[in-house]
């Protein structure tokens, strides 16, 4: 089973879910007045995501997918990948990487750090 998102615009995206059987199945999400995401299969599956990082959420808001804000930020996929999950500490980065990031998602960098525990 594999998956591929395809920005629909508007806030919406389609995901395109490969079964077992090697059929394409499209699949839509929308974000949640709680900032999570839901994912409707159209057959009465559904499957409510959660963001695990703020800057998750925010990529996620803007409509766009990892390779396209790494490509636009002028940053490695990989760090993007290390940072939405947490792996990296995005608190600890270079400010200049981090305010790129934010530029391009139209937002400030404290809306992608992450609040000290």
């Amino acid at each position: 089973m594999g998956a591929k998102n395809i920005p629909k615009g508007g806030g919406l995206m389609a995901w395109y879910i490969i079964d077992a059987d090697g059929r394409r199945k499209e699949a839509f999400r929308t974000r949640t007045e709680a900032g999570r995401y839901l994912m409707d299969y159209g057959d009465g599956y559904r499957l409510e995501f959660i963001p695990s990082t703020r800057l998750q959420a925010m990529r996620m808001q803007s409509g766009m997918s990892q390779p396209d804000l790494a490509f636009k930020a002028d940053m490695s996929l990989h760090t993007l990948q290390k940072w939405e999950q947490g792996a990296r500490d995005i608190n600890k980065a270079e400010a200049a990487r981090v305010a790129k990031v934010a530029k391009v998602l139209g937002c400030q960098i404290e809306d992608l750090l992450e609040e000290s525990s």
